[in-house]
């Protein structure tokens, strides 16, 4: 039987009153948050909450729903930027979420010091008809391509984040990972991509949102309507195009649904297969609790102990033969990052990056070397070589190049590099792989919707900071009935998006009087 995400097994409602476009952590949240189940700060179940001063302001509220309390957001926030705890760069929304959600998570290795504070009541009058919308294959947005041909690719790198901040409500990863490793999650577990995919995908099912959640399903066209609300064009595969009325829409497609294409010069050599032969990297082990540490080493460094916390030691293969020629990286953020620390150990690399700290710095520089040795150690190797061309070991870093041309030998691809001081050099490579980047294109918006929400660029790509500066102005509603949540929003981090979820929900679940409004053309 298909899963009952799957558009084949259902059918779509004619008409709904909220429309959701995306399927990734914050839609599923928003999901579990209209189906009436309330938030409220909790500082009975786990203890009050460790910020004393952030207790004493929510503590007389705690009967009310979180909806109410966000009235109140500037005068709770308003400490904030005295401590190093909290974010000074996400929307206030969602740092104040993400403390009550896991306190000092960051910080603190005691489990039960980062458990919420944040209790979940269901109230059949908050449940608002709704629809989520999600082109991937199953729930997860983005996540869920992690899924398809990982094994084969051998593309499984550790998240950034740790797991603890990847949960969503309702059904938490702790309890995903017990359910599949049959043993509580360590602190500061950071999971492979695949189980975090596999955690979304289950997720509606867990929390009881599976009848609103659809897959495989592409939205078309949005235009207003001509009588009041939206028409929506959603489209499966070949098959004909639905028409869905709603009276409003909720963007959560997120930030990086498109790939920046590659640099024209390098665009026809791009090799799009997978290159990484499996050896003797740290990401080999098959248990879920495997420390995160980089495969990436100079090749002075020793081999890291292999042994894991609990003392099973982690088998692995053996080292396979390398490559003589390097394999040519463009980028310098974490999609490139991911495949370097995934490369076997003394793999020949170039690495080419753009770099200028000041104004547009890698966000590998904020990498702390003890949070994520991994991605610090890169962007430690990349200041090294910010010069013209720097090697140490297997790496060589060449900062703010550009491959001019590329032209196919006998062994291998030749490239020419214009290097940052205007000198011209040339190396052999065996393949090359571009992370150029990747951007939002709401090209499925009707053209006025995207004036009306500030999108000027006339395919519909959105800026790098998607809705951040236009949230600021406006609210989380920027074009009469159309909202923004979670990466869109400009906080990418799933935990960052939290907050803009709860305070678009506060909306979508009163009526234009402000009383609860019950369910209106419920699926």
């Amino acid at each position: 039987m298909p899963p009952d995400h799957d558009r084949s097994f259902r059918q779509l409602p004619s008409s709904v009153h909220t429309l959701v476009v995306g399927s990734g952590p914050s839609a599923l949240y928003l999901s579990f948050l209209l189906n009436g189940n309330v938030p409220y700060y909790d500082p009975d179940t786990n203890g009050p909450h460790p910020d004393r001063l952030l207790h004493t302001k929510l503590d007389a509220s705690k009967d009310q729903p979180l909806y109410d309390t966000l009235d109140d957001l500037p005068a709770l926030t308003a400490h904030f930027g005295s401590s190093i705890s909290y974010s000074s760069t996400a929307h206030k929304a969602n740092v104040l979420m993400d403390a009550l959600s896991q306190p000092n998570v960051d910080i603190d290795f005691d489990p039960a010091a980062t458990r919420t504070r944040v209790r979940y009541q269901h109230h059949p009058g908050y449940k608002t008809g709704h629809v989520v919308i999600g082109c991937s294959a199953l729930p997860g947005g983005q996540w869920s391509e992690v899924l398809d041909g990982c094994e084969e690719k051998g593309d499984d790198a550790h998240t950034l984040s740790y797991a603890e901040t990847l949960s969503l409500p309702g059904y938490s990863f702790r309890q995903f990972y017990k359910m599949h490793i049959g043993a509580e999650m360590p602190p500061f577990t950071r999971p492979r991509r695949t189980d975090v995919a596999r955690y979304y995908s289950m997720y509606p099912q867990k929390v009881g949102i599976e009848d609103n959640v659809f897959s495989r399903l592409t939205v078309t066209n949005i235009v207003r309507d001509d009588g009041d609300g939206f028409l929506v064009s959603v489209q499966c595969g070949e098959e004909d195009v639905d028409l869905i009325r709603c009276q409003h829409i909720v963007l959560a497609s997120g930030l990086f649904s498109h790939p920046c294409p590659p640099p024209d010069t390098v665009a026809p050599y791009v090799d799009t297969v997978a290159d990484r032969p499996r050896g003797r990297t740290l990401y080999d082990s098959a248990i879920l609790s495997e420390p995160a540490s980089a495969s990436y080493r100079p090749a002075d460094e020793s081999l890291p102990d292999t042994s894991s916390d609990s003392g099973v030691a982690l088998s692995l293969p053996p080292t396979p033969t390398l490559p003589s020629l390097p394999v040519l990286v463009i980028g310098s953020g974490f999609s490139a990052a991911d495949y370097i620390t995934t490369l076997p150990l003394n793999r020949p690399l170039i690495h080419m990056f753009y770099w200028d700290p000041v104004n547009r710095p890698s966000p590998l520089k904020a990498c702390h070397p003890e949070a994520y040795p991994e991605y610090s150690r890169l962007y430690q190797s990349m200041k090294a070589g910010h010069g013209n061309c720097r090697s140490a070991g297997p790496y060589e870093g060449i900062a703010n190049g550009e491959v001019l041309f590329v032209k196919e030998v006998n062994e291998g691809l030749e490239c020419t590099i214009r290097l940052q001081n205007g000198q011209h050099t040339t190396r052999l490579v065996e393949a090359i792989k571009p992370f150029t980047g990747r951007r939002t294109k709401m090209n499925w918006l009707s053209p006025s919707l995207r004036y009306e929400m500030g999108v000027i660029d006339p395919k519909g790509w959105v800026g790098r900071d998607g809705f951040k500066q236009e949230i600021l102005e406006k609210g989380w509603e920027l074009a009469n009935g159309v909202w923004v949540c979670g990466a869109l929003a400009g906080d990418s981090l799933v935990r960052y998006g939290l907050g803009g979820v709860i305070s678009v929900a506060k909306e979508l679940t009163k009526h234009p009087e402000g009383h609860i409004q019950g369910i209106l053309n419920g699926v």
